[in-house]
C-alpha cells in the first residue's frame, strides 16, 4: 500500500513540474505585484492540501464500495467502522498531512523560485534539473512496479510449486471419514461393504490424515553395540494404509493382515510389532534402505522388527524438510481414508454413505476430501498470492497512468515541431 501510494506522489510531483511553464506567467505577475516566495510557497503547498483532501474523500468512499470484494479476495472480515474510531480519524488525517507536503513540496518550492526577469525566456522549461527530477521520478515509479510484478511472480511460482509438487503419496480421490471405538471394532465388516463398489479401490484405517502428521515418538534400536536413539515422527495405521495412500516401498514389504493378527488388543507389550520406516530414518539410524530389513527396534516402547523401508514423502508442510517417519500397525484410529478410482464420484459417495449409514448408524457420514485438506493448509498463501497479483496490477496501472499523463503533456507542448514535421511529409506512424 505505501509503495503504490509513492507512486501515486510521484506522478503528482512529475505532472504539476512538468505543467510548471505554464504557470510562470502567473508567478511572475504575483512577484511583480509584491507577492514573497513564501506566499507563493504556501499557496502552491495549499492546492496539494485540496488535491489530496479531495483524493482522501474519493478514496474512502471507493473503499467503502470495495470492501465487500476484498474481503472476499483476502478472506477477511474488515469494517470501515475502524476508520471512524479516534485512531483511525488521526492516522487518515497524518496521512493526508503526510502525502499533501512530500508530494506538494518539491512542485511548491519550483513554483515559487520562478524569477520575473527569466519567466519570458522559459527557463525552468529548458533547464536540465526539471528534466532529470522527472526522469528519476518515472524510473523510481518503474523501479516499484517491476519489484511489485517479480514479488508476485516468486509468489505465484511458489503457489504452483506447492500445489503440483510431487508429494510421495497419492492424495487424489481419496476421502477421509472420523471413526470411533464402535467403528474399529466392525472394520473388517465395513472395508467389506465399501470394497463392493468397484469404484473404490482400498479403505485404510490411520491415526490422522497424512497432509499434516503430528504424532511424535521415540525409537532405539536393539541388539547394537552402540545403540541409536531419536525423536521422529510416527504415523499409526493398519494394513491398508501404504496401498491407499501410494506409498513406494523401496526395500523390504508392505504390512500384512498376518502382522495384524501379531497385535494384542489388551497389551501392547505382548505385541510382536511389524515396521515400516522411510529411508530418512533409515539413513539417520545407520542403515542402507536394504539393510535396514530385519533389523530390530523400539519405536515408542513398542519392541519388533522392520519389515520395510519406504520413499520419503512430505507428511507435513513444504516450508519444513522431509523428516523421520514410522508408520507402525494398530488396531485403533481417528480416521478412514477411502481410495476412489474417480470414475461417478457422486453415485460412490451415495453408495458409501448408504452403507455407513447401515454399520454406523451413531455417527454421521462426514468426510473431507484429502487434496482439500492439503489445500487448505496453504489457504494463507493462497490468499497471499492472489492479493499480491491485485495491487501489483493497481500500482502498474498507476505507473503507467503517470507516465501516459507527462507524454500527453509533451506530446501538447510540441505541437508546431509535429506541424512542421507533417508540412515536410512525415506520416502518423
Amino acid at each position: 500500500a505505501l509503495l503504490i501510494l509513492v507512486i501515486a506522489a510521484t506522478n503528482y510531483m512529475n505532472l504539476t513540474t512538468a505543467r510548471a511553464t505554464e504557470r510562470a506567467k502567473e508567478v511572475g505577475m504575483r512577484k511583480v505585484l509584491g507577492a514573497f516566495r513564501g506566499q507563493l510557497f504556501w499557496q502552491f503547498l495549499s492546492e496539494s492540501l485540496v488535491l489530496t483532501l479531495v483524493a482522501l474523500a474519493l478514496s474512502l468512499a471507493a473503499a467503502a464500495a470495495f470492501l465487500p470484494s476484498f474481503n472476499q479476495l483476502s478472506q477477511r472480515q474488515l469494517s470501515f467502522d475502524v476508520l471512524f474510531q479516534p485512531v483511525g480519524i488521526l492516522s487518515l488525517m497524518g496521512i493526508w498531512l503526510l502525502v499533501s507536503f512530500v508530494a506538494g513540496s518539491y512542485p511548491a518550492l519550483a513554483l515559487s523560485y520562478f524569477q520575473p526577469i527569466k519567466v519570458l525566456k522559459g527557463a525552468f522549461k529548458n533547464t536540465a534539473s526539471g528534466l532529470l527530477l522527472r526522469k528519476s521520478l518515472i524510473v523510481l515509479q518503474f523501479i516499484i512496479s517491476v519489484f511489485l510484478i517479480v514479488s508476485t511472480l516468486v509468489v505465484n511460482n511458489q503457489m504452483n510449486f506447492i500445489q503440483n509438487k510431487k508429494l510421495g503419496y497419492d492424495k487424489q480421490h481419496i476421502i477421509a471419514l472420523p471413526t470411533d471405538g464402535r467403528i474399529n471394532k466392525n472394520l473388517k465388516a465395513l472395508k467389506n461393504e465399501f470394497t463392493q463398489n468397484p469404484n473404490v479401490k482400498n479403505v485404510a484405517l490411520a491415526y490422522e490424515t497424512p497432509t499434516f502428521i503430528q504424532w511424535g515418538d521415540g525409537v532405539e534400536t536393539v541388539g547394537t553395540s552402540n545403540p541409536v536413539q531419536k525423536m521422529i515422527t510416527a504415523f499409526p495405521g493398519d494394513e491398508d494404509l501404504a496401498k491407499t495412500l501410494d506409498i513406494k516401498i523401496i526395500a523390504g514389504s508392505d504390512l500384512t493382515e498376518a502382522d495384524m493378527q501379531l497385535l494384542n488388543a489388551e497389551d501392547d507389550s505382548k505385541s510382536d510389532y511389524r515396521f515400516l520406516i522411510n529411508e530418512t530414518l533409515a539413513k539417520q539410524l545407520g542403515w542402507k534402505s536394504q539393510d535396514a530389513v530385519a533389523k530390530k527396534i523400539k519405536l515408542g516402547g513398542r519392541l519388533g522388527e522392520i519389515k520395510g523401508v519406504f520413499r520419503d514423502f512430505h507428511f507435513a508442510s513444504m516450508k519444513q524438510p522431509i523428516g523421520s517417519l514410522g508408520i507402525f500397525p494398530v488396531t485403533w484410529g481417528n480416521v478412514l481414508l477411502v481410495k476412489m478410482t474417480g470414475n461417478n464420484i457422486p453415485q460412490t459417495l451415495s453408495f458409501l454413505e448408504n452403507k455407513w449409514k447401515t454399520l454406523a448408524p451413531h455417527r454421521p457420514f462426514s468426510y473431507t476430501f484429502l487434496d482439500e485438506e492439503y489445500r487448505q493448509m496453504y489457504a494463507n498463501e493462497n490468499r497471499i498470492s492472489r492479493v499480491f497479483t491485485v495491487f501489483a496490477g493497481l500500482a502498474i496501472l498507476l505507473a503507467c497512468l503517470g507516465l501516459f499523463g507527462l507524454v500527453a503533456y509533451t506530446t501538447a507542448q510540441r505541437t508546431k515541431e509535429i506541424g512542421i514535421r507533417k508540412v515536410l511529409g512525415a506520416s502518423v506512424l
